[in-house]
Parts: structure tokens; sequence; C-alpha cells
């Protein structure tokens, strides 16, 4: 059932009553007491910085993971060129077992040189020992020996000594011929290396050029990271400020507002409307932590069971309902982005699309997680929850 303040009739999910109207004609003249002391003047606002910061926090995001690509390009590059690294290396210990091959080869070619000039001096020594033929005559006296058995006998002779130093020649011709062939083949695979060592050269220096170019990117984004979250540092510093300075002069012109007569029309109004959102205990603050370690993100109050829960500005029901983890939940969305989440509510006083005034009872105080009674209030800018005492009219409400 609906929640009516003393004095009042309300009916059953209403959004709107009397006092709640003489509560919002409060604060439209203390909002034109305000603008006519130049308070509202003032170019830096909490919503202006709040969007400031919001910026800021996007842009830092979008350069984090923009550095964080450049850093897996990074990585990717030096994988690369440690890869070729390896490659050379190997290719060097290729190129170092083919130069060791080819000496060998060339020594070895040196001595079949070697023998076969020795044999060729052995056949030369042998027929001028034998058969000097710079003696005149000698050789028609072999070739014209008065018996044809005789001069085949010397034929033969002469084979049989010529024949071993023959074949052993024709041998080291044959080795000549592979060494010959072994150096070609040496040297077409030895073209192949160095193509290849060439080309991995040529491919590491634009890996290179490119690890250098990466590693520019990736120190620009650092600076640049560091710059914004500088800035926004100065803008939360800023914010801070503000909010004080806010404060300090809500206080001084609520002082100077203060109406001659204590009894006014409004100060009955917001008598019988009560406190906002609750008449109750603050029992932990925005960012605190639990007893899990977990932070708050809203502020939760203590209050007597069935407490009325009032909302702290117009708006309108974005959601009453159920939300797993919260029980019965209010959601109000107002002006300029602002939204505001009321949890543990025992019954509900409102409806999903009803439009509400700040001050209008929207539900009451339900059991809280540790079992006390009360509820959670959160208050959000766009989609990112803030510490409700920045919003204006959480401010105004709680005074």
């Amino acid at each position: 059932m609906s929640y009516s303040p003393p004095g009042f009739s309300t009916p059953k999910r209403a959004c709107t009553t009397a006092p709640q109207l003489a509560w919002r004609g409060f604060f439209i003249v203390l909002w034109v007491m305000l603008l006519i002391l130049g308070f509202a003047a003032s170019a830096e606002t909490p919503d202006a910085i709040e969007r400031e910061i919001q910026q800021q926090k996007q842009q830092i995001g979008q350069t984090r993971t923009q550095r964080e690509a450049a850093g897996k390009v990074l990585a990717k590059v030096s994988a690369e060129i440690e890869a070729i690294t390896q490659r050379r290396e190997e290719i060097d210990q290729k190129i170092a077992r083919h130069a060791a091959a080819e000496r060998n080869l060339l020594a070895e070619q040196d001595k079949i040189n070697q023998a076969i000039e020795q044999a060729r001096q052995a056949i030369y020594h042998g027929l001028t020992v034998l058969y000097p033929l710079t003696r005149q005559g000698s050789a028609r006296m072999l070739f014209a020996a008065d018996s044809a058995l005789l001069t085949q006998r010397h034929m033969h002779y002469v084979r049989a000594l010529i024949e071993p130093i023959e074949q052993n020649y024709l041998v080291l011709n044959e080795q000549q011929q592979r060494l010959a062939e072994n150096q070609q083949d040496l040297k077409k695979a030895r073209q192949a290396l160095d193509l290849a060592y060439a080309s991995l050269q040529s491919e590491q220096r634009e890996l290179i050029k490119k690890l250098h170019e990466s590693e520019r990117l990736h120190e620009q984004l650092g600076r640049r990271l560091d710059s914004q979250q500088a800035e926004l540092k100065r803008l939360l510093d800023r914010r801070e400020r503000l909010e004080q300075a806010i404060a300090q002069r809500e206080a001084e012109q609520a002082k100077s507002i203060e109406p001659a007569e204590p009894k006014s029309r409004i100060d009955r109004a917001m008598a019988e409307l009560g406190s906002i959102p609750v008449d109750g205990n603050e029992i932990r603050g925005f960012g605190e932590r639990s007893s899990t370690g977990l932070r708050s993100n809203g502020v939760t109050f203590s209050a007597p069971a069935g407490s009325p829960i009032r909302a702290v500005a117009d708006g309108k029901v974005a959601y009453a309902g159920v939300l797993s983890g919260w029980g019965q939940i209010v959601m109000l969305r107002h002006a300029k982005g602002f939204l505001s989440l009321y949890a543990h509510i025992d019954q509900l006083a409102v409806e999903t699309g009803c439009e509400v005034q700040q001050g209008a009872v929207i539900g009451h105080a339900g059991q809280l997680d540790g079992g006390d009674y009360g509820v959670y209030v959160e208050v959000r800018l766009g989609q990112n929850p803030i510490n409700p005492t920045r919003w204006g009219e959480y401010r105004q409400a709680r005074r």
C-alpha cells in the first residue's frame, strides 16, 4: 500500500502530492535566489567537470588499448627478429661447413694433380731409360728385329712396364673429374646459401626498422597515457575543490535565505514530507568497503522497518520491481543524465513509467543484507556510479 505523509491523502501508487508541490516550490524559490546572487553564473559546474572526467577516462581507455596493441606488435616483431637471427646463424654454420669442404677438395685436387704429374714423369722416364729415343736408330732397332717373335716380346715388355702407370693415370683422371663435379655442386649450394643469407639480411633490416617504429609508437603512447592520467588527476582535484566551494557557498546561501518565521508554509511542508531519502542514519558511505572487502558504489541507511523512502529529485520511474540480489528496487531517471536507485524496499509505492516529484514516497524500508532495516541508495551519471554528494539535488535534499 502507498504511504501518505501526515495531513495529506495520497491515492494508491500516486506520483505527486500537494506537499511535494510545496517542496518543489521551495527549491524553485531557492534557485531564483541563488541565480540572483550569481551562484548559477559560474561556467564551471559539477556536471561540466564530470563530463570532462568521463571523456578523459574514455581517452585513457583508448590510449591504453592502443598501447597494449602496440606492445603486442613489438613482441611479435622481436620474436620474428629472433627467429631470423637463429636462421642466419644456421646458414652461417652451413656456409662455414661448405667452405671447409671446398678447402678439403682443393687440397685433394692438388694431391691428385701432383700424382698425375708424377705418373706422367714415370711413364716418360721409363720410356727414355729403356729405349732412349735420343739415340739414333734405337726405335728402328726395337721394331725392326730379325725375328717377329723378338719384336713381339719387346712390345710386351714395354706394355708391362707402362700399363700399371697408365692405369693409375686413368684412375687419377677419374678422381679429378669427380672432384670437379663436387666442386661444382658445392659452388651451386654456396650460391643458394648466399642468396638465402642476403634475403634474410634484407628481411631482418625491414623488421629492425619496424621494431624501431613500434618502439617509438609504444613510447609515444606511454607519454600520452602519462599526460592523460595527469590531466585526469587535475580534473579530479578541480572537482573536489569545486564541490568544497559549492558546499561552502550553499551553506552561506542557506544562512542568508533562512526565513524570518521558522515555521513558514514551506518549512511545514518539508517537515510533513519528512527526511529524504529516508528518516534514518547513514551506516556506510560511498566508496567504503564492507567486511567482505567490497567497495560500496552508493550509500546505505538504517531506518525502522516500514519507514517511507522518498525520491531524491523529480524524475520518471524507469523500473519498479524485483532485481536479483537487491530485492525490490526503484530506479528513477532524472534530468541531465542522472539516475537514482533505491534497493531493499519492502513495499513499492510506484509503478514503472510513473512520474514522481521530489519527496514523493516510492516505497518503504525493507531488510538489508546484514539483517537490519533500511535502504541502499545509489546515484549514477550515465553508466557510472558517482558519489551522491556530487549531485546538487541530493545535497539539497539531504540538508
